[in-house]
């Protein structure tokens, strides 16, 4: 990829700030380091927890066992938001944000378009929000996830299994996925981690395709500390996304009308 100046890939007053103090500026997607990594995630929490304090929310985040988080907000109190402070915490917020696409490499603006080309998506066919009994808004019959990856690196080089290569099947009552090994393989290429690899200066090359399929097959069954495994939360992600997205199959039970169980 061609490197780009980085007044015209960075639409931001934060790289300004960047360059000034000699903090990582990359115009390309780019893996910062461990330590850069730990300290953008710990500014946002702790941006965060201001923004919630002046919003009068508590945030209560618990990990699962499957690799998720269980978020729980509660309102301190109606009159309980400072709103000098809010807009102080969201500007600050946006600040780090806009850091972070910095030291990543990403073209921030970019993305966040391709994120709401996706949403207005969920309009239905006649323009107008397809919504739920309750408010929540469903997609729509035209709806497209976002492309990131085209986004980053264009579309000639996604990274990951191809799309229409390992579509999952219902076949009597069981949920079947088959990926031929060809195409694992060049998932495999496409990954991350062997571009990572390949960016050190240590290139990784496939000897073996079937090897490597009876190794990704051991992987998918290993068992992490908490006892979840990459299929266990492959699924529980897709069900929080159904759940989410208000998909047939899970629908949500006010309460006191929860039906018993025979």
């Amino acid at each position: 990829m061609k490197l780009q100046r980085p007044d015209l890939y960075h639409r931001t007053p934060v790289r300004e700030f960047h360059e000034a103090f000699g903090h990582p500026v990359f115009c390309e997607p780019t893996v910062p380091s461990l330590d850069q990594r730990i300290l953008r995630i710990r500014m946002l929490a702790e941006e965060l927890t201001e923004l919630c304090a002046a919003a009068g929310v508590t945030l209560r985040i618990t990990p699962t066992w499957c690799g998720t988080h269980d978020i729980e907000a509660r309102g301190i109190s109606a009159e309980t938001c400072d709103l000098v402070e809010c807009a102080d915490a969201l500007g600050d917020l946006r600040y780090l944000v806009d850091g972070g696409n910095l030291i990543f490499g990403f073209d921030g603006e970019a993305v966040l378009d391709e994120i709401h080309r996706s949403n207005m998506s969920k309009l239905g066919a006649d323009g107008n929000p397809v919504l739920r009994d309750d408010g929540k808004v469903l997609k729509g019959p035209n709806y497209h996830k976002p492309d990131i990856a085209a986004v980053l690196w264009g579309t000639e080089r996604r990274r990951g299994i191809p799309r229409f290569e390992c579509e999952p099947q219902l076949r009597h009552g069981r949920i079947v996925i088959s990926i031929s090994v060809p195409t694992l393989a060049d998932a495999a290429r496409g990954s991350d981690y062997f571009y990572q690899a390949k960016e050190a200066g240590t290139p990784l090359v496939i000897t073996d395709e079937a090897a490597l399929a009876q190794s990704v097959m051991h992987a998918l069954s290993e068992e992490a500390e908490d006892g979840s495994t990459p299929v266990s939360r492959m699924l529980d992600k897709a069900i929080e996304q159904v759940a989410e997205y208000g998909e047939p199959g899970i629908d949500e039970t006010p309460l006191g009308h929860a039906t018993k169980e025979a």
